[in-house]
Parts: C-alpha cells; sequence; structure tokens
C-alpha cells in the first residue's frame, strides 16, 4: 500500500480585483440638450394645443348627447384636419418658443414656471406674426381657445423637458 498523505493546499493570498464601476453615461451636453428642448416643443406643443381647442367641439357633442356617429365623426375631423392645422398654426410659434426656453436654460440654469406662462401668453397673442398677420386681439372665441390652448401647452412642455433638472436640484 502507498502511504499517500492528503495535504490541503491553502489558496495563496489573493485579494480579489476590485470590480470596476461602469463609468457613468454622459449627460447631455448644454447643445443637445438646447436642441432638445426646441425639437420637443416642436413636436408635441401643437399636440397639445390642437386637443385642447378641439376638445371644446367634442365636449359640446357629449353635452349635447350626441349619439356614437357624430362623436366619431368629430374624432375623425379632429384627427384628419385638426391635428394637421395644429401643426400647420403652431409649428413655428411652438419652436420659438423652445428656443427662447432653449436659450434662458443653456447650460445649468433653469426657469421657473411663471417664465412659462408669461411665455405661454405672448405666444398666444404673437402666433399669427410668423404669417406677416397682426398679433391676436382675442376678439373670437377660436382666439381666446388658441390663447389658452398656447398657455397650458407652453407649461406642459416646460414643464416635461425641464423634469430632468428639477430631479436633480432636489437630489442635491
Amino acid at each position: 500500500m502507498s502511504d499517500e498523505t492528503t495535504t490541503a493546499v491553502a489558496p495563496p493570498d489573493v485579494q480579489p480585483e476590485p470590480r470596476a464601476e461602469p463609468a457613468a453615461r454622459p449627460g447631455p451636453t448644454a447643445f443637445g440638450r438646447a436642441l432638445g428642448t426646441v425639437l420637443f416643443f416642436a413636436v408635441v406643443g401643437p399636440l397639445i394645443g390642437g386637443v385642447i381647442v378641439g376638445f371644446r367641439d367634442m365636449a359640446s357633442v357629449v353635452v349635447r348627447g350626441g349619439d356614437l356617429g357624430v362623436m366619431l365623426y368629430f374624432l375623425f375631423a379632429l384627427l384628419s384636419v385638426g391635428v394637421p392645422a395644429a401643426y400647420a398654426m403652431g409649428l413655428a410659434p411652438a419652436a420659438l418658443v423652445g428656443a427662447f426656453f432653449a436659450l434662458v436654460d443653456f447650460g445649468r440654469r433653469r426657469s421657473d414656471p411663471w417664465l412659462a406662462i408669461v411665455v405661454g401668453a405672448l405666444g398666444g397673442m404673437l402666433w399669427p406674426v410668423p404669417w406677416g398677420e397682426a398679433p391676436s386681439t382675442l376678439s373670437s372665441p377660436l382666439e381666446w381657445h388658441v390663447f389658452v390652448a398656447s398657455i397650458v401647452s407652453t407649461w406642459v412642455c416646460w414643464f416635461a423637458s425641464t423634469r430632468g433638472a428639477r430631479r436633480r436640484r432636489v437630489a442635491a
């Protein structure tokens, strides 16, 4: 018989390498954030404004007790005529308002909510100007609806576009 002795081999005293933390994803640059703000306002702003302006007509059909056919007709009109009209009327003003907020918020500074309301009101008054018309006088119901829609859509776009910055400010 062979005399085998089993000896336990102690593992070498090797420290495990510290795990490298994944590199933090670089945040958007100030220019990229500004471009994103302009595009966000241009894409989302007219859609919100068009829904707000068209909502009055949809609500009047519901209040009058319109049947499903009439409601579907208004929904079709809102989608086929209202949304393209909202972009035709609101794309340039929304992009200009987005450019304003991109300039104000360039870098680290973030604008306040009151500024979004004031700029939205100005946008609601000045929306005809890019097409060579005089500013709105709020003399018709449609002009009032566009005015209110401009304020609401500007505030919603401002809120969504500055959300990340507000979160970082609260966390810090």
